[in-house]
């Protein structure tokens, strides 16, 4: 679970239904033409928190399920919602850390 690259990716992202443990992601076709962002990033193990991860080429959609316990539903909505590419950073760099990454 890369928050990084989804933070980058948001304007090719958009959030079709969130409730507190589960996100939907819609993702535009034209993220394939963006460098950097046309493939997700792959990872041998869910790190602790996130359950399940599912992405379809077919349907272009994204599915994240998530332990509530570890992520703060708020913050990943305002992940996608803010503009303020400081306030991102530091969403960023809480998500990873809740998650055990130690990404920034």
């Amino acid at each position: 679970m890369d928050f990084q690259w989804l933070f980058k990716a948001r304007d090719y992202l958009k959030v079709k239904n969130h409730t507190p443990g589960l996100l939907k992601l819609g993702v535009s076709p034209a993220i394939m033409s963006v460098p950097g962002l046309s493939s997700i990033p792959k990872t041998n193990a869910l790190p602790k928190g996130i359950t399940k991860v599912d992405v379809s080429i077919f349907t272009m959609s994204a599915t994240i399920e998530y332990d509530t316990a570890v992520l703060d539903h708020s913050l990943v909505e305002e992940l996608f919602s803010t503009s303020d590419l400081d306030r991102g950073a530091q969403i960023v760099a809480d998500l990873n850390e809740r998650l055990g990454l130690g990404l920034t």
